[in-house]
């Protein structure tokens, strides 16, 4: 994917986070950003810096470089490093000979050092175990060794059967598994250049663990769930599933524009959620959220941010401010591992200008059989919601900027289809936007494209898609100028 020909884009980068509306409850805003003692130059003000020497960076910084283990946290495979300051996995371009020259070219183009604190290190371990997990789930199944009897995940550095990490029911792993793995393994203090035990030996030490397991608890008996409370749990369940249906709108007319959208629980409640809202001068907004696990769980959390979107609404337009805002509000209330990812968009009509924030979230797809390049990608993901807060989660935001074309269909979704299986590969996103374009291109309608999506990637995945699925689309008309 690309630029796309006739159609413009533009990312925007602030250099601070944007600020939330006067209206905005103090508590729900980020702190400004702390000095940071150990480098003083941080406090220079702006035409002091421009006059400073370039090039340069403080000697307390250069030391840290050399010697501070906060700075030298990469991935196993040495293809990302974090930066200390904002916590953004960076690429290490291949053919890179000295790390430490890497690090400083970064830091004196990024200037973060100068504007924020570092991560605690346990924060930046945990993010870096993340991005190698999702990696070596793929090619080693020591990663993946769970017990046949309880779900219990077993470390594969140490043999130790963790109990508190357990095999998702579908026996999918899903990204709230691999977060509470990842912050797992970094207080435990493991290096992502250790090396995991043999499988044979991890097979042989989950049999002895469950071995002297069983002798332990052998008159165990647990007390079966009387039919009562199923039925209970089932009625809890009908209310919820009435509740979440209630909060999810059907798309709104816009003149010019066919929007659409299709949702779909895994369960009887979903951890997948989504917004639109047309203001007074016509803009559209939307939303989709991702919650980390799908079922009950997910659908409480996904509840909580539609509640708080809608409040923020009354006041908050911007992409970017509306995710620091709801990070700012919802991240006291997650649980430790419980993170959610974001898309969120605003539409001016009389423009045909769309912007996009992501936090975490996947950028969107913009399709055109009709343009010079027919796919594209709008959107580049900052951090995921929960997991920092204040100015260390808004300083990874980014926003961009796309000029709608006639004929241009804008799609988003969360990971329940692209993410699909059929026990070879996964659905993936290209496949979706091929069968997207070859829709539209026979002048299909927005939601009739999403529909037949979905249809596809049941099928490639033998009617099992494992997660809840939510797609929109914002296709302009081939006569919007």
């Amino acid at each position: 994917m690309g630029n796309r020909g006739s159609t413009h884009i533009r990312k925007r980068q602030e250099s601070a986070p944007l600020r939330v509306s006067k209206e905005v409850s103090p508590g729900s805003r980020p702190k400004p950003p702390q000095p940071n003692q150990l480098y003083p130059e941080r406090r220079q003000s702006v035409s002091e810096r421009l006059s400073s020497k370039p090039g340069s960076l403080p000697s307390a910084l250069i030391k840290d470089i050399k010697d501070n283990p906060l700075f030298s946290i990469m991935t196993e495979n040495r293809s990302h490093w974090f930066d200390p300051f904002s916590g953004a996995p960076v690429a290490i371009p291949e053919g890179t000979t000295s790390f430490k020259k890497f690090i400083a070219q970064h830091l004196l183009a990024a200037d973060t050092w100068r504007r924020y604190d570092c991560i605690e290190e346990l924060t930046l371990r945990t993010q870096c175990w993340r991005l190698d997990l999702l990696r070596l789930f793929r090619k080693d199944k020591r990663f993946r060794l769970f017990s046949s009897r309880d779900g219990a995940w077993m470390n594969p550095y140490t043999g130790n059967i963790v109990d508190h990490i357990r095999r998702p029911d579908d026996g999918v792993i899903d990204q709230q598994t691999i977060t509470k793995m990842a912050r797992y393994l970094a207080e435990c203090g493991i290096s992502t250049h250790q090396e995991p035990l043999s499988p044979e030996l991890l097979r042989r030490t989950m049999t002895s663990i469950y071995r002297e397991r069983d002798a332990e608890a052998r008159s165990a008996e647990f007390a079966p769930v009387q039919d009562e409370d199923k039925e209970d749990l089932n009625r809890d369940l009908d209310r919820a599933t009435a509740v979440q249906a209630q909060m999810l709108q059907e798309p709104p007319s816009l003149p010019g524009f066919d929007i659409a959208r299709f949702f779909r629980p895994h369960a009887a409640v979903s951890g997948d959620a989504y917004d639109m809202h047309v203001d007074e001068t016509g803009k559209f907004h939307f939303l989709i959220a991702d919650v980390a696990g799908h079922g009950l769980q997910g659908a409480i959390i996904s509840a909580g941010l539609m509640r708080t979107v809608r409040l923020l609404r009354r006041s908050i337009y911007d992409p970017k401010d509306i995710l620091i805002a709801l990070n700012a509000e919802l991240k006291p209330e997650l649980l430790p591992g419980q993170f959610v990812t974001v898309c969120a968009g605003t539409l001016d009509t009389s423009t045909n200008v769309m912007q996009v924030c992501l936090a975490g979230h996947h950028p969107c797809m913009v399709l055109n059989p009709h343009a010079d390049i027919v796919v594209s990608r709008l959107g580049q993901p900052g951090m995921v919601l929960g997991i920092v807060d204040g100015d260390q989660f808004a300083q990874s935001l980014s926003t961009e900027e796309i000029q709608l074309s006639p004929g241009d269909m804008v799609v988003q979704c969360t990971d329940g289809i692209i993410e699909a299986t059929n026990g070879k590969s996964e659905y993936g996103i290209m496949r979706m936007a091929s069968r997207m374009l070859l829709k539209r291109e026979a002048g299909q309608d927005a939601q009739g494209i999403l529909n037949d999506a979905v249809d596809a990637a049941e099928l490639f995945c033998d009617g099992n898609l494992g997660d809840d699925v939510t797609l929109i689309a914002i296709a302009a008309n081939e006569e919007t100028s």
